[in-house]
């Protein structure tokens, strides 16, 4: 029975024997972070719309992006120097309990301060539970592993967006929009538990180059921000920062457009239901469509859809005399849709090549120091500001191509291969020598289904200059 169910997983999902508990684990891992985000989201753009004038928001994401860039300031220098099970286990923690705190507040109070300070805690809280779920993630699995599963593995955080979606947009009216919290807290707390298991099937894993030891720099010194020397790395960041401002553009129209024209309660609905029914189709593309899509047609068609659907949305915006909510949510759609399935599993691919002791303040400056620093920045555009501005639609339009163009570049710089970057290198990812002897050790790399370890047949090649010194594993 246990063999008929392990084929239907390989034939269905992919899902080969020796890797279904760690796929379950990170999916529910997944599930819970991004619901606490969805929750999050939801609830405070509630309470904040309702309670405080609309066009406070610009410089709430003003706001939210200093609080996002100290926040991964402070994780990116301790990311690679604790055990990351434990650093997220922590992390998750602490959030929880920030949580509960604001829910207190809120049941005695109404203060203005409350409602800008819970908007900026569950952004930031937003940005640092979902770095620590992909780079784990990344630990977890390799290369190869990666772009099978990632798909699937994102499909917990999508059907996160289903089921807590609609579940606030039920019962937001039935128990009040600021109870809701205590929903996120919980599923911060499960995320404490999954986070160290995770961990200690990452231990269980292939040698990773994190054990050896690695004199750290500071991740905003000139010595730590080294990685960006790689092209690889430098058009990751640029794709992230672009693609940053046009999402936040789109969701400062969205929210907009829904303060006109609705209340506390049903603001909180509303966000639920757009949400759980985006999360569906989400669903949909995430299991059948992400996976399939990577393996057949690589990393360039799977980065597309996102800037492609941007630019349809905000275009039909930018030509509307007056956009109503549901233009706005029809760009909207396509963010919630896309960023979350096919471009946040492309995206984690670009950082399975990078060693683990580099992977960690990379992602911890890409996503969140660059990142939230092209949202300020898009926020500080005055044509943007209004939904109804002449100019807002075609901006994010503009910001949209820009990011299909570098992903193209992308794509074609920097291929996803089982080796890894050399930290110091400045020549692209591997030269061609490596990646032959990459592609050979890849082939002879198994993991038994019994014990969970790795045999690997040792190939001995002889290296060209340019490879000499490269860290490579399966």
């Amino acid at each position: 029975m246990a063999g008929k169910i392990a084929r239907a997983l390989e034939a269905g999902l992919r899902i080969r024997p020796g890797e279904q508990r760690r796929v379950a684990l990170m999916s529910l891992y997944a599930a819970n972070a991004i619901g606490a985000v969805v929750v999050g989201h939801s609830v405070r753009d509630a309470l904040y719309l309702s309670n405080r004038p609309a066009r406070g928001l610009a410089g709430m994401y003003i706001w939210s992006s200093i609080a996002i860039v100290l926040v991964s300031w402070s994780y990116a220098r301790i990311a690679d120097r604790l055990p990351r099970g434990l650093l997220n286990a922590v992390s998750a923690l602490g959030c929880a309990a920030l949580g509960a705190a604001f829910w207190a507040v809120l049941t005695v109070t109404d203060a203005v301060w409350v409602y800008a300070a819970l908007y900026v805690f569950v952004e930031a809280m937003g940005s640092l539970v979902v770095i620590q779920f992909w780079t784990l993630a990344n630990d977890v699995f390799h290369a190869r592993e990666a772009k099978r599963l990632f798909g699937l593995i994102g499909g917990g955080g999508t059907l996160a967006n289903v089921i807590f979606g609609l579940l606030v947009g039920r019962y937001a009216q039935v128990v009040g929009a600021h109870n809701l919290l205590l929903l996120m807290v919980g599923q911060l707390a499960l995320c404490a538990g999954l986070a160290q298991a995770g961990s200690r099937m990452a231990a269980a894993g292939p040698p990773l180059l994190r054990s050896q030891p690695v004199r750290k720099a500071p991740v905003l010194s000139r010595a730590g921000l080294t990685f960006l020397s790689n092209k690889h790395l430098t058009i990751v960041a640029l794709i992230g920062a672009v693609s940053a401002a046009a999402v936040t553009i789109v969701d400062f129209q969205f929210k907009l457009s829904a303060a006109a024209v609705l209340d506390e309660n049903d603001l909180a609905g509303y966000f639920g239901r757009f949400y759980g029914i985006c999360g569906g189709v989400a669903l949909a593309v995430q299991i059948w469509v992400t996976g399939r899509l990577l393996e057949r047609y690589g990393i360039l068609a799977s980065l597309l859809p996102l800037p492609l659907g941007l630019a349809l949305g905000s275009g039909t915006s930018a030509a509307s005399a007056t956009p109503g909510l549901l233009v706005s949510s029809l760009a909207k759609g396509s963010d919630t849709i896309f960023r979350y399935t096919i471009n946040d599993a492309s995206m984690q691919l670009l950082y399975a090549p990078v060693p683990p002791h580099v992977r960690g303040r990379a992602k911890a400056f890409i996503d969140g120091v660059l990142k939230p620093t092209a949202d300020a920045d898009a926020r500080s555009r005055p044509p943007c500001w209004c939904s109804s501005a002449p100019g807002s639609g075609s901006c994010c339009a503009h910001e949209a191509s820009t990011c299909a163009a570098w992903s193209s570049r992308s794509s074609e710089g920097a291929s996803i291969s089982p080796a890894r970057i050399s930290p110091g290198s400045t020549r692209g990812p591997l030269g061609p020598c490596a990646r032959r002897s990459a592609a050979i050790r890849l082939r002879s790399c198994t993991r038994s289904p019994s014990s969970g370890s790795w045999r690997t047949k040792r190939t001995s090649r002889p290296s060209c200059a340019p490879c000499s010194g490269t860290g490579i594993r399966p």
